[in-house]
């Protein structure tokens, strides 16, 4: 601002304006002051110096939140204020960096409620729009509810430009050599490049899509090194549909990748568990223990950029679901670069922004009422129509108290999610309607619930919230031996994860099963999958056929109808 100041005018309202700005046709010292600026602020690098930060802004798992959270009224930017501040950010620093790590639908009315299209049409729309309106995000990668159901990715593949716009670097057309998005994706902003690929975990696609295993991409895809090589990039960009808190390993195999060719920093900023994350001066000796089980190793010979304990150039970074959140990455580079030519990270700043529109107004130096461009009142006012239209705020019933999904005590608290799911709506819904001939076990997988139920008005929309799977069902497995399912059960439940989220949820209750009891086990299809997997592992002959009608956004849907009034 001082530069600008002195060179004779105020910052731009925008680069329009700028523009307009610049043609004045007295050159005096401040015109070419404003020259330089208008050949993309590269001022500083004309006088010979270098780019010494930049800013990442990052989102992930919005699920269709293209509108606000009308429970929590402080999160109201909504898709056309968050694109608003992004815009903003470019004025204000030129080297700002945009990306979204996946999972675009599936968990908003605006996404799931039309019946009569693909579920995600009118979200996918919409980032449509903004991808091809002006330079808001940089690269987008796909996540597995992209990739789940048949109807939405046909039309994501072939009538939306969102995958086409994506960095798709391990998912493939089956027997076609060719990805849906660009594999690697080079960003130039302002004086600073990056190299760009966007990941999915090991994930079984619908058709026509495969999702090829990454820990082999950086070793094999020759174009990685060769753009690597010609194309230099000052930081590399790992964008992963996968998240930290249970699986870190998956973000240290993709660094200890890239750091075998080169010392350059890298960014890997995830996904998938709906929760914020960041992890910086990450122990390397902590990073190679998770690494043993691939025998793998982070290459520590570059100089520059490895103290004793960690590696300078290497941040992890997760964003909040829902659009609740942007994550704000600033990041400063040391004045020297790395005897291979590499910048060295200085320091990182994480910021959890909420999504309010005032401080993202405000953040920007803007006021509210002036803050969103033509296009992007355009953009709210569809999406407020489409909320009006499919009566998303339409209130259907009272919730009782708060229903919290990550709650220590999850089986026992009451006020958790999980206890509502097992002792009412199960028992109450889910059993009667089919038929049982033992005592009955139910167990279920962690994707199930990935909000709270809020104490008070219960909306249309809340449906689509809660519980979004209107296309899984549940499966039995009859005469089962206590025992066996108990072996199985307990393979199954190695995995450790964040308080109050476990990968199967009623572990203490199968324990206490008498050994010598016959059950009748009710699983969704889903989970289902992976427990005849152990019984053939262990060579039980188990059968399993369907289990009522209804699917899990059923059962939710007739409880708040029947108990929420």
């Amino acid at each position: 601002m001082f530069l600008l100041y002195f060179l004779g005018f105020e910052e731009p309202e925008n680069l329009q304006q700028l523009n307009v700005r610049i043609k004045k046709p007295k050159k005096d010292v401040a015109y070419y002051g404003r020259l330089v600026i208008r050949q993309g602020f590269h001022f500083l690098k004309v006088m010979g110096c270098d780019t010494q930060s930049l800013r990442i802004i990052h989102s992930s798992d919005t699920h269709g939140w293209l509108w606000g959270d009308p429970h929590i009224p402080q999160i109201n930017a909504g898709f056309a204020g968050i694109l608003a501040f992004m815009r903003q950010q470019r004025i204000l620093n030129p080297e700002t960096f945009v990306f979204d790590s996946g999972d675009f639908i599936m968990g908003n009315g605006l996404s799931d409620a039309d019946t009569d299209v693909p579920i995600g049409q009118f979200v996918y729309q919409m980032w449509d729009k903004a991808l091809k309106a002006d330079h808001y995000y940089d690269a987008i990668t796909l996540g597995n509810h992209d990739l789940m159901l048949e109807d939405s990715l046909k039309y994501l593949l072939f009538k939306s430009d969102v995958a086409t716009s994506s960095t798709t670097t391990n998912e493939w057309y089956k027997n076609e050599d060719k990805n849906p998005g660009e594999r690697w994706r080079i960003i130039k902003n302002g004086n600073l490049t990056t190299l760009v690929a966007g990941f999915m975990y090991n994930f079984n696609s619908q058709d026509p899509l495969v999702v090829k295993d990454f820990k082999a991409v950086f070793d094999q895809d020759q174009k990685f090194k060769t753009l690597l090589q010609n194309e230099k990039p000052d930081f590399i960009t790992i964008l992963i549909h996968a998240g930290y808190h249970q699986h870190p390993e998956n973000a240290y195999f993709m660094y200890q990748g890239i750091r075998q060719y080169t010392d350059c920093p890298v960014l890997v900023l995830g996904g998938h568990e709906h929760q914020t994350a960041y992890d910086y001066k990450i122990s390397t000796a902590l990073i190679n223990g998770r690494l043993k089980w691939y025998h793998r190793e982070v290459n520590t010979k570059w100089e520059g950029i490895f103290t004793d304990t960690y590696d300078k150039n290497f941040v992890y970074a997760e964003t909040k679901n829902y659009f609740r959140a942007l994550s704000l990455i600033d990041i400063q580079f040391e004045s020297q670069k790395s005897p291979n030519g590499s910048k060295i990270i200085k320091s990182v700043k994480f910021t959890e922004q909420i999504t309010n529109l005032d401080e993202l107004a405000k953040l920007s130096n803007k006021q509210t009422k002036t803050f969103l461009n033509p296009f992007e009142q355009q953009l709210n006012s569809t999406i407020q129509a489409e909320v009006k239209r499919l009566d998303l705020l339409t209130v259907i019933g009272k919730a009782p108290m708060n229903y919290i999904m990550l709650n220590p005590n999850y089986l026992t608290d009451q006020s958790s999610i999980w206890n509502l799911w097992f002792t009412q709506m199960v028992p109450m819904i889910l059993y009667p309607s089919g038929k049982l001939t033992n005592k009955t076990v139910h167990f279920l997988g962690t994707s199930f619930f990935p909000s709270d139920i809020v104490k008070g008005d219960v909306l249309k929309n809340d449906y689509y919230l809660t519980i979004p799977y209107t296309q899984e069902f549940f499966v039995i497995y009859r005469d089962v031996k206590a025992a066996d399912l108990k072996l199985c059960f307990s393979q199954m439940n190695k995995k450790s994860a964040i308080e109050g989220f476990m990968k199967y949820f009623d572990l203490p209750v199968i324990i206490t099963i008498e050994d010598s009891e016959i059950l009748d086990v009710v699983c969704t299809d889903y989970d289902g999958t992976r427990l005849n997997a152990k019984f053939k592992e262990h060579s039980m002959e188990y059968t399993h056929e369907s289990f009522g009608s209804l699917s899990p956004f059923d059962i939710y849907k007739q409880y708040v109808l029947q108990y929420f009034q």
